[in-house]
């Protein structure tokens, strides 16, 4: 896809209505909304980081997602708890279940995205994986007002910049 600039722009796009939502919510001060209370608010929370993930490959439930890694997996592939714990992807919990973000791993073969994996390098030390999951989400100054995830594929460098900014940022 090109965008109006003649750019190429992967076909990730977010409607108004969950781009409001998750910008009404990233904007309160304090951390990210989690779940907790009657539900409501966090569950239209996630609810919007769902639908703003779908075109991306979605989120998948952790224990399914590595059933079919383990049926898959290649000599020497890594299970997916040890690509957590290594930092090459991030999950993040939620309610009672724990929500990986697919656009980590090419859709051919599962294998682990490199420039996702970069990114999470600047990111993981400093952001737990809910706050990961939204700031992939968000727009930034630094990429033209365009999300990481929206900017991934076109320009992981840009992306790998702006991490690098939020990590320091947090470290301030």
């Amino acid at each position: 896809m090109v965008d109006k600039n003649g750019a190429h722009s992967p076909a990730v796009h977010f409607d108004e209505t969950t781009v409001a939502v998750a910008h009404e919510q990233l904007a309160r001060p304090g951390p990210v909304p989690s779940p907790g209370g009657d539900g409501t608010l966090g569950q239209a929370y996630f609810d919007s980081l769902r639908k703003a993930y779908q075109p991306s490959g979605g989120l998948a439930d952790v224990d399914v997602l590595a059933l079919t890694l383990e049926a898959a997996r290649r000599t020497g592939s890594e299970s997916l708890s040890r690509l957590v714990v290594l930092g090459k992807v991030f999950s993040f919990a939620w309610g009672t279940t724990f929500w990986v973000p697919m656009f980590q791993f090419e859709s051919a073969d599962l294998s682990v995205r490199q420039a996702s994996s970069e990114v999470l390098s600047e990111l993981i030390p400093a952001l737990d994986g809910l706050s990961i999951a939204a700031w992939f989400l968000q727009p930034q100054a630094a990429l033209q007002g365009r999300s990481p995830l929206g900017t991934l594929d076109a320009d992981p460098a840009a992306v790998l910049r702006a991490a690098h900014a939020r990590r320091l940022a947090v470290h301030r």
